[in-house]
């Protein structure tokens, strides 16, 4: 089973920071801390990928609850005509196919809501690693212009070791925060799943139900007199 987007999103972010940092440790000038900063930029762009993924599977599942609302609104026309007809079987038909779109509306909505939950776990996620590079970045011009006044860098190599790890765990103190505040947004989504689950196990149900409406609606209607 492919790992879940929350699963992806940590990934990314711990490897880019670990590769930072292991760069760092092992840097004996600026070429490796600058190749530490690469490596947050390409994290960057997997996150965009990511996004745009999310984008994509909102976009399909609010295109698809578009679709099925109209396939519903044209299959209560068919039963209606289908009752009318005395033909209650064509008329079941009808009312358990449209009780079956729902269920997909469901599981529509529940893609939806979880494609906005990842697009916000991404969007922190991107910020976040956005802020390690700007760090790293940071120490870097402070790098070059010490090598560039042919002063040594501050305390040497374990100075650069101590100011690269300083800043990668200021930007990871920021990341902690907002992915410990995913969990509250996610419980929507489980929600979300619960009630489709309930909504299928009430679909049996529901055939006979919006039957007996359509019957009623339809015995309610007055009948055309007949001219004498």
């Amino acid at each position: 089973m492919p790992d879940s987007v929350f699963v992806r999103i940590e990934r990314i972010v711990r490897t880019s920071a670990d590769r930072a940092l292991d760069l760092a440790e092992r840097a004996s000038g600026i070429v490796l801390v600058r190749e530490a900063a690469r490596e947050l930029e390409q994290a960057e762009e997997r996150l965009r990928t990511d996004r745009q993924t999310a984008d994509r599977k909102a976009r399909r599942a609010a295109d698809a609850q578009k679709e099925i609302r109209a396939k519903l609104a044209e299959l209560t026309d068919h039963a209606r005509y289908a009752l009318g007809k005395g033909r209650e079987d064509l008329a079941r038909a009808a009312v358990a196919r449209q009780v079956e779109l729902e269920k997909e509306t469901g599981d529509w909505e529940t893609i939806a809501a979880e494609a906005k939950i990842e697009a916000k776990c991404i969007d922190d996620a991107l910020a976040q690693v956005a802020a390690r590079r700007k760090q790293i970045q940071s120490e870097l011009a402070a790098l070059e212009r010490e090598q560039s006044a042919s002063a040594p860098a501050r305390g040497g190599k374990d100075g650069v070791q101590d100011r690269v790890a300083q800043a990668i765990g200021k930007a990871d103190r920021m990341f902690e925060r907002a992915m410990s505040e995913r969990g509250a947004v996610a419980d929507s989504a489980e929600a979300a799943r619960a009630m489709a689950d309930i909504a299928a196990m009430k679909r049996d149900d529901a055939i006979e139900e919006k039957l007996a409406a359509l019957k009623a609606s339809a015995a309610a209607k007055p009948k055309p007199r007949k001219r004498a």
